[in-house]
């Protein structure tokens, strides 16, 4: 488990320097933003590592742990209501320490199914080869050159 911290937090130096990189897309790349229910997230097979993409969640998990003084990882949840029964799917995110109130204002309860879009560029866990989300805001807005704002 240990390795695999230390592998996320050094996948996250190697790649991401700063929150606010990303935050503002241009015109080009976010037409190439695609939005996606979890379910479908989870059979791409490569996922799409070094995108940004739009996943659909229901709520967010309790809990949330610091992996680093400036990152929390914590996780998005959606339930798939399938012939009759619920099955919960997630995803793993990190979030910078400057929107971790944002985050945690995000509902935390199975019930709220409330569903929202999170706004996430796909990094791969060097280690364990699994995907995860470093997510980037809830809100968009449009700039007057084309671009794209991500907030929360």
């Amino acid at each position: 488990m240990r390795s695999l911290v230390i592998s996320l937090v050094l996948l996250l130096t190697a790649f991401v320097s700063d929150a606010a990189d990303l935050a503002q897309l241009d015109r080009a790349t976010w037409r190439q933003v695609k939005v996606y229910q979890l379910r479908e997230l989870e059979s791409l097979d490569p996922p799409p590592v070094g995108k940004v993409v739009g996943v659909k969640f229901d709520y967010r998990h309790e809990r949330i742990r610091q992996l680093k003084p400036n990152w929390y990882q914590g996780s998005l949840w959606q339930v798939d209501w399938g012939q009759g029964q619920a099955r919960f799917r997630h995803v793993t995110v990190l979030v910078a320490a400057d929107a971790l109130s944002a985050f945690q204002a995000l509902p935390a309860e199975v019930r709220s199914r409330k569903p929202s879009i999170a706004y996430g560029q796909v990094l791969l866990d060097a280690d364990a080869g699994f995907p995860f989300l470093r997510l980037l805001g809830t809100k968009v807005r449009q700039e007057k050159a084309g671009s794209v704002r991500l907030s929360w």
